[in-house]
């Protein structure tokens, strides 16, 4: 399952644009080849000699020692909460990510999603009580239907930023909240970047 995160973000870790990233939310090791390419000593290389820390420790790592071993899924079977929140095409124009699925295969993901990724959206999951979260309908569904349904939602620890975050996504239109909101993560994770690298590219030795 390819990412969602913008090209800017990649070079900051030495992925180019015009490579994928993958989300690693859902993946499917074969551990036969795993073993035989020694990639688990391959990332531990890496981690004591390039790079320990990353903005997303474990899937920036994935991505940079394992990026010539990586085939893709469909979106389907990781289907993410941006994706219900904006349609394909202002979804593409927001993010302007060169290496991602086309508005077809995302579309088609939506009518039919095989595995959910309900990752935290505006500091909040579908299990928090008052979420904005795009996927809580379907939760509260399915949870009327299993053994936890007496199940009694508390308030998600948030900060500050995160309760202005979904003060704004209340009040401002969907499209010109997101571009606000990709900014405000650009910069997140370029300062984060910055302060882990001590200001330097760290490009990275691939396995």
């Amino acid at each position: 399952m390819q990412d969602s995160l913008t090209d800017r973000y990649k070079s900051m870790i030495g992925i180019s644009d015009q490579e994928c990233y993958f989300n690693a939310g859902v993946m499917l090791i074969d551990v036969k080849k795993w073993k035989e390419n020694q990639c688990t000593q391959h990332l531990i290389k890496h981690i004591k000699k390039e790079r320990a820390k990353y903005c997303n420790p474990d899937q920036d790592l994935l991505n940079i020692v394992l990026r010539n071993h990586i085939s893709y899924v469909g979106p389907e079977y990781n289907f993410q909460p941006i994706h219900r929140m904006l349609n394909s095409r202002d979804y593409r124009k927001i993010y302007s990510v060169k290496t991602y699925y086309g508005e077809q295969t995302i579309e088609a993901a939506k009518r039919n999603p095989v595995i959910l990724h309900t990752y935290r959206f505006l500091g909040e999951f579908p299990w928090h009580r008052d979420n904005l979260h795009p996927d809580t309908e379907i939760f509260d569904y399915y949870l009327k239907k299993s053994t936890q349904r007496e199940y009694v939602k508390k308030k998600a620890n948030t900060g500050f930023i995160m309760k202005i975050e979904k003060i704004l996504f209340r009040i401002l239109p969907g499209k010109l909240f997101f571009r606000i909101f990709k900014m405000a993560q650009e910069w997140s994770f370029e300062r984060q970047n910055k302060k882990i690298t001590g200001g330097k590219n760290v490009f990275s030795k691939i396995c």
